[in-house]
């Protein structure tokens, strides 16, 4: 993949926070993976995008050994170029096989593990997750000073409300033929 496909200069960057953060060389952090030196340093250069399963490999080990580091491993995906990749981390840190999007706004690292699974569930909307955590969270009764998450929740409510009975009045003007 030629350079300019995914973001080199944040990736080199974050590189250099791992390396700042943690203490370690180049020479250690690969270590920890465990990964050839050599690939370390032709990543550090930008000279070769690393594979998604390489990097995810590196981001669980910094994430187990320096498991303080401000930088957490989504933060690392998406310095190189995996933010929105087909096969993404589930929250028991297997890869899921099912694409999700995950907008840039949301920072699973500090959300509940119900509220993760929920961002994993395949083949719902950002809004219909969004959705789904507010319903979720008013059955759990915190969203009872929040007025303006009760709201989008109810004109989400009314929405999905609102289909349902016009595919239900559809069926009803168009039944099925008989076969």
């Amino acid at each position: 993949m030629a350079k300019s496909d995914w973001p080199v200069e944040r990736f080199i960057d974050t590189l250099d926070r791992v390396i700042k953060e943690t203490g370690l060389s180049q020479v250690e952090l690969a270590a920890l993976v465990p990964m050839d030196q050599s690939q370390f340093s032709r990543w550090k250069s930008g000279g070769s995008r690393p594979r998604y399963e390489s990097l995810l490999a590196f981001a669980r080990a910094i994430e187990e050994h320096h498991p303080n580091l401000s930088i957490k491993r989504e933060e690392i995906l998406a310095a190189g170029g995996y933010a929105d990749a087909t096969r993404m981390i589930a929250p028991n840190g297997n890869t899921a096989a099912h694409s999700v999007h995950i907008p840039g706004d949301v920072h699973l690292s500090a959300l509940e593990p119900w509220e993760q699974h929920i961002w994993f569930t395949p083949d719902m909307t950002v809004e219909q997750r969004r959705g789904l955590i507010r319903f979720a969270r008013l059955e759990r009764g915190e969203l009872t000073d929040d007025l303006a998450s009760l709201l989008k929740l109810s004109d989400a409510l009314n929405q999905v409300v609102a289909r349902h009975l016009r595919k239900n009045l559809k069926e009803l003007e168009d039944p099925p033929a008989a076969g």
